[in-house]
C-alpha cells in the first residue's frame, strides 16, 4: 500500500515475487526418513532482503503515502477499533484480562479498549489484538496469485494497529505517526504475505500469526524511532518469534496468534 513502486523497484525484492520456487515446488524434493527434504536450488536468494525491507520502514514519511491508500488506512483503523470494541464483551474477554493483570503494575500504562484497565503497552497490544480478530470479521488482504488457498493471505490491520496505538498512546504522538506506522507495518505483512510460499498456508501454518509479527515489529520499529541496523535486528527477532498453526482455527487460539504477533 505504502509507495508499493518504491518497495517493489529493489530487484531482490521483485526475485521473491517471481521466481517459480516460491510459487510451488519444482519436483527436486524427496523424502528422507520419513521427512520431506527440499532442494536449495527451489527456493529463491535474495541477499540483502532483509536490510532493504528496514529502509523501507526507517525511511518512510507520511507525505509518501498516496491519499487513495490513506482513505482505505482510515476506514481499516475506524474497523479494526470497532471490532476490538465487540471482542472486548466476548468470552475471552474475561480470560485476557485476568492473564493481563497478573503481571502487576507499571508506570507506563496503555488503554485496553472496552475497559477502564491500563497496563504496560505490549500488554494492551496483546489484549486488544485478541479483541479486533474475536469474530474473525476483520480486513482480509486477498491474493494478487491465483495459487492461494480462499484466495485469501493475511489480516493485516490486527497485528499493526494495536501496537501503534498503545505505543502512541503512551507517548502522546499524533495521529500522523500513528497513521505512517500503521501503513508501513501493514505494508510490510502484505508484501511478505504476497511473496511467501503457498505451501506456508497450506501446511498449517495462520500467516496472521507467523506474518503478522513482521508488521508488528515493523510498525514498533517505525514509532521507536529504530535506525536501520537495530530494525533489522527486529525483522530478525520478529521471525524467531513468529508463530501460529490452522489446526487452532475454531478455538480461541486463533485470535491469541494475532494478539501474540
Amino acid at each position: 500500500m505504502v509507495v508499493r513502486r518504491d518497495f517493489l523497484k529493489n530487484s531482490l525484492a521483485l526475485s521473491v515475487l517471481t521466481l517459480p520456487g516460491v510459487e510451488r515446488m519444482s519436483g527436486r524434493s524427496s523424502r528422507v526418513g520419513g521427512f520431506l527434504q527440499i532442494a536449495e536450488s527451489e527456493f529463491p536468494k535474495a541477499p540483502g532482503l532483509t536490510k532493504h525491507v528496514a529502509e523501507f520502514i526507517v525511511n518512510t514519511k507520511f507525505e509518501e503515502i498516496p491519499e487513495d491508500v490513506l482513505a482505505l488506512g482510515r476506514k481499516s483503523i475506524l474497523d479494526g477499533f470497532g471490532l476490538a470494541l465487540a471482542g472486548s464483551g466476548s468470552v475471552m474477554a474475561p480470560l485476557v484480562r485476568q492473564y493481563i493483570e497478573a503481571f502487576g503494575s507499571n508506570p507506563e500504562k496503555a488503554s485496553v479498549i472496552g475497559s477502564g484497565l491500563k497496563v504496560p503497552a505490549r500488554f494492551a497490544a496483546f489484549a486488544n489484538g485478541i479483541y479486533i480478530h474475536g469474530d474473525d470479521f476483520d480486513d482480509t488482504q486477498l491474493s494478487a496469485a491465483k495459487d492461494r488457498a480462499y484466495g485469501l493471505l493475511t489480516h493485516p490491520t490486527v497485528t499493526t494497529l494495536p501496537p501503534a496505538f498503545a505505543l502512541c498512546e503512551l507517548g502522546r504522538r499524533s495521529g500522523k505517526d500513528l497513521t505512517t506506522a500503521y501503513h508501513v507495518g501493514v505494508e510490510v505483512e502484505c508484501k511478505i504475505a504476497e511473496a511467501i510460499s503457498p505451501r506456508h498456508y497450506n501446511d498449517g501454518f495462520h500467516s496472521t500469526g507467523t506474518l503478522g509479527t513482521f508488521g508488528s515489529a515493523a510498525t514498533c520499529a517505525k514509532l521507536r524511532g529504530l535506525n536501520v541496523m537495530q530494525t533489522t535486528y527486529a525483522l530478525g527477532i520478529a521471525a524467531a518469534e513468529a508463530g501460529g498453526l490452522r489446526p487452532n482455527y475454531g478455538t480461541m487460539t486463533k485470535p491469541f496468534h494475532a494478539g501474540h504477533a
